[in-house]
């Protein structure tokens, strides 16, 4: 996942479509004097949007204009940017230059930690541990950044691995102060530098385990295991839940379910997600929000790229691997082929990145997938003795309910929690789930039409 690389940046200088740039000259009129041309999402809400956090992935040629409208000199714009010579500039490992403003420690953030995901669900049972760690043969204190499969539980408590030298290029001053409630002099000190940065910890941290879903079909060869359970946030670690909203930090370091991958995020690619997500959020249109983007002056890690040139090497009619086709047969496949792009053929090197991104959950439809599955495996094998499809006897059972229930509360407390947990009536509260994340997926979506967004990667376990 941490190597695949959008190709947005080698379009950054496409036009737009003729239809769509008055739109995108409005809205920047309106933004210039602090309004946005489009509604915008409430942020006092209990719930998040049903979204996909990859809002930043493939997009057609009007994405990069949307994110120059950021870049335009406005003070009325809701991020500010860092320069290299300001006070957040890094000194040394771990630690930020800047001096601590009176006041201006995190100590607010502390007090009014709700980390539920971790209070309200299980983390993997001791002897399913102990089984994972003597699979891959990991001593007994192991860190939980090595790869290894969770059979069991629904998330892992695992520390990031801080960015060495980190420095804050970027920040949104509306999420940090409108939704988080911090200072700007929180934002600005040494403690919150290395807190995004993942040099330090103010509370539990953790990833979650999650499963895979394309047009209904699940799968489980994403898995190195081949069985789902190692599937799950690779390079993602929560730090925290206050306010009603989790952060997240992206390229925050490996955890069990990194599969091989460094846990690693690049600036370039940190730099598209920072911007698109605040972009789309501007536009009216559901999606996870962007706290922080930090850069490491030290970190350096290669990812795939593109060669000057780079071109789909296309094979002919007569190619020998085309010879056992007939004639049409060969031609339609040439006609495929030309409609893909060329695969990265390059290693680069580049500076490592972490954005912390926000939002009321990040629960994934993948989450209740993976639960689902593994509570249907365990009524299958007691099957011939119950003759019963679903078992709610099982521990497999529980986990899926006690997802199902975080699901409500998180997404929809007022709909589908209030009025039903109280008498543990799951099936009533697990259907307004449904509806309720139906509907605001099709929304979503139809904001994407709207402004001529594609979204490539909208599977389980990219769907909040």
């Amino acid at each position: 996942r941490s190597t695949r690389q959008s190709r947005i940046t080698r379009r950054a200088g496409s036009k737009l479509p003729h239809h769509f740039s008055p739109l995108l000259s409005a809205a920047a009129s309106r933004m210039r004097f602090g309004t946005s041309i489009l509604p915008k999402a409430s942020n006092n809400r209990q719930s998040s949007p049903i979204e996909t956090r990859r809002t930043s992935r493939r997009s057609l040629s009007s994405l990069p204009t949307i994110l120059a409208l950021f870049l335009a000199p406005s003070q009325s714009f809701a991020f500010t940017p860092h320069h290299r010579n300001s006070s957040t500039m890094s000194t040394g490992k771990g630690a930020a230059s800047t001096v601590v403003a009176e006041g201006a420690s995190l100590d607010t953030v502390r007090a009014n930690l709700d980390n539920s995901w971790v209070r309200q669900l299980s983390p993997e049972s001791p002897e399913n541990l102990l089984k994972s760690r003597k699979q891959e043969g990991l001593p007994e204190d192991d860190d939980n950044r090595t790869k290894r499969p969770v059979f069991n539980g629904h998330f892992v408590q695992v520390k990031p691995t801080g960015l060495n030298e980190p420095r804050l290029v970027l920040h949104s001053k509306e999420v940090a102060q409108d939704l988080l409630g911090l200072t700007q002099e929180q934002v600005e000190s040494e403690e919150f530098v290395n807190w995004v940065s993942g040099n330090i910890v103010v509370g539990e941290t953790w990833a979650t385990p999650y499963a895979l879903s394309i047009m209904g079909t699940r799968y489980t060869n994403n898995c190195p295991y081949g069985t789902g359970d190692g599937y799950g946030d690779g390079r993602a670690i929560s730090i925290g839940e206050f306010n009603g909203q989790e952060l997240q930090l992206k390229g925050g370091g490996t955890t069990p379910f990194h599969r091989g991958a460094d846990g690693r995020a690049v600036l370039r690619s940190s730099i598209r997600e920072f911007l698109a997500s605040e972009a789309m959020h501007h536009l009216g249109i559901s999606t996870t929000r962007a706290l922080s983007l930090i850069v490491s002056e030290k970190d350096k890690i290669s990812r795939p790229w593109y060669s000057e040139g780079t071109q789909l090497q296309m094979p002919k009619l007569d190619d020998p691997r085309l010879a056992s086709y007939p004639l049409e047969k060969r031609k339609q496949i040439l006609e495929q082929l030309r409609t893909q792009k060329a695969d990265p053929n390059i290693l680069i090197t580049e500076k490592a990145a972490i954005t912390c991104r926000v939002s009321p959950s990040f629960t994934r439809i993948g989450h209740l997938d993976l639960f689902a599955r593994r509570a249907e495996r365990a009524s299958m094998e007691k099957a011939a003795k119950t003759n019963k499809r679903f078992d709610k006897s099982t521990n497999e059972w529980k986990e899926l309910e006690d997802l199902v229930w975080h699901a409500c509360y998180r997404e929809f407390r007022a709909e589908a929690y209030d009025p039903f947990y109280e008498t543990k009536d799951i099936e009533k509260a697990a259907t307004v789930l449904l509806n309720e994340s139906a509907k605001r997926i099709a929304a979503m979506v139809a904001g994407w039409v709207r402004v001529g967004f594609a979204q490539g990667n909208f599977n389980a376990d990219n769907c909040l």
